[in-house]
């Protein structure tokens, strides 16, 4: 036995990472919403119906879309975030409350699959990765990084599976037409975790601000 891997969506439209088990389908992330999901899985041999949970990582609308909301009902799927966003999530989506699991160390989404948190960096409230591990595997996931810690490193030592994703490249800060405020924040992650090159100078940011597929 063994768990497969697809990331379906990555970036600022979207977030959604499939764990397809033996025993059924945990989604990382659901930032698209569950007709694009069902759209991408099409050939894969699995759909929607085999989705058993959702394990969050933070609650930013490209990670988590309300609009997923009838069909956790729906389907009776189960969703985890962690214990201090609890209530934020119920705001944003009250009618799924009784479907959420608040997590503050391992938790099972399906049984035999151990999930582990690891708490992250990410803007004012955080966000968590997870180490994976069950059915002779073990998957590192990670997304939203802006500095790489040593525990991370260590957490993530002899999996068979590593996904990790970045948005706080500098070349593509430096050319992005995002205002200057979203700029400087990447920026500050980067210049407080990131090596730079030594006579490369940092972008001068301002502090106001504007309005603001895979296979198997």
């Amino acid at each position: 036995m063994s768990m497969d891997v697809c990331v379906l969506a990555s970036g600022s439209g979207g977030n959604c990472t499939v764990v397809r088990t033996p025993t059924g389908i945990v989604l990382i992330d659901a930032g698209i919403g569950p007709r694009t999901f069902a759209a991408r899985m099409n050939g894969t041999g699995a759909t929607l119906r085999d989705v058993s949970a959702i394990c969050l990582t933070h609650l930013d609308r490209d990670h988590f879309s309300p609009i997923w909301a009838d069909t956790i009902i729906s389907r009776g799927i189960r969703l985890f975030c962690h214990a201090a966003r609890v209530e934020e999530l119920i705001s944003i989506c009250p009618g799924i409350a009784g479907q959420i699991s608040g997590f503050d160390h391992a938790f099972e989404p399906l049984t035999g699959m151990a999930t582990h948190p690891i708490e992250l960096a990410h803007d004012d409230d955080g966000s968590h990765g997870f180490l994976i591990e069950g059915y002779d595997c073990r998957i590192g996931y990670a997304t939203d990084l802006g500095r790489v810690t040593r525990e991370l490193i260590e957490r993530f030592v002899d999996v068979d599976v590593l996904a990790i994703e970045s948005n706080y490249d500098p070349q593509m800060q430096f050319e992005s037409p995002r205002p200057v405020c979203v700029q400087g924040e990447a920026v500050s992650e980067m210049r407080a975790g990131l090596s730079w090159p030594s006579d490369r100078a940092w972008p001068q940011t301002g502090s106001s601000c504007g309005d603001k597929e895979s296979s198997w």
